[in-house]
């Protein structure tokens, strides 16, 4: 599917997910070999997520989020999931302290709370299990008005086997070395 399709699909999904985002998601994961395990969390409406899937779909996909604030949140997400995509992504309403994971990731896509302990902890629990040469999407690293970017910044300075490779719409790419 190209970046126009891809748009086409997700037009409808209510985000803050920009076309850049969508760019950038065409641009590292359509050509990663095999099929590659991508994590997600920070579902929403599920439209970054479809965009991962549509990016890239090889993959197979985890995706949580808590679910709050919003009403009737997990049958409109299934909603979506299965009209875009034709699948749920293995959905789970959970979240990243609660969620059990011990897997190698090819990719991993933050896209949570943005507070700074939020994402202090989400980088923490789950960068480790980034493979060597993965991936991660870390969705609102550039906007100044939340704490991703202290807390990503914060991680990497002591870490070193993190790079940062590019930024579009509100998704940074770091790689693991």
């Amino acid at each position: 599917m190209n970046y126009e399709q891809i748009l086409e699909k997700i037009k409808d999904i209510p985000s803050n997910v920009l076309d850049d985002d969508t760019r950038i998601h065409l641009k590292y994961l359509s050509n990663l070999p095999g099929n590659p395990l991508i994590l997600d969390f920070g579902t929403g409406w599920g439209k970054l997520v479809i965009s991962i899937a549509l990016a890239c779909p090889q993959a197979e996909i985890y995706t949580f989020d808590p679910g709050t604030p919003y009403q009737d949140y997990e049958p409109k997400v299934r909603k979506n999931l299965m009209s875009h995509l034709g699948k749920d992504l293995h959905f789970q309403i959970n979240d990243s302290y609660k969620h059990i994971w011990d897997r190698p990731l090819d990719v991993l896509s933050i896209d949570a709370s943005h507070s700074y302990e939020d994402t202090k902890h989400e980088v923490e629990k789950y960068y480790p299990y980034v493979k060597s040469g993965g991936l991660i999407l870390m969705h609102d690293y550039v906007i100044e008005r939340v704490d991703v970017k202290k807390a990503v910044d914060e991680y990497m300075a002591s870490h070193p086997e993190y790079e940062i490779l590019e930024s579009a719409g509100y998704t940074t790419v770091i790689k693991k070395l």
